[in-house]
């Protein structure tokens, strides 16, 4: 079964200049996060109807790793 390897790196939260990022690049609402921000929740609800897990978790994964090196360098 397909996962998000989130590490929680920071990145995307930069990209919207998220509130709820804390000084080390963590989310400080990481459990009651919002919709847009859980992949699971996001893929099940929006995106299952027109893709397969695994090509959502890939796209979301290089679209990751693309904000990781524009962020992190």
């Amino acid at each position: 079964m397909w996962d998000f390897p989130c590490d929680q790196c920071g990145a995307c939260c930069r990209v919207i200049d998220c509130s709820f990022l804390t000084e080390d690049n963590k989310c400080s609402i990481y459990e009651k996060r919002p919709f847009i921000c859980n992949t699971k929740k996001m893929f099940d609800e929006v995106y299952s109807k027109s893709m397969s897990k695994a090509m959502y978790f890939k796209q979301s994964e290089v679209a990751c790793n693309n904000l990781k090196e524009l962020y992190n360098g």
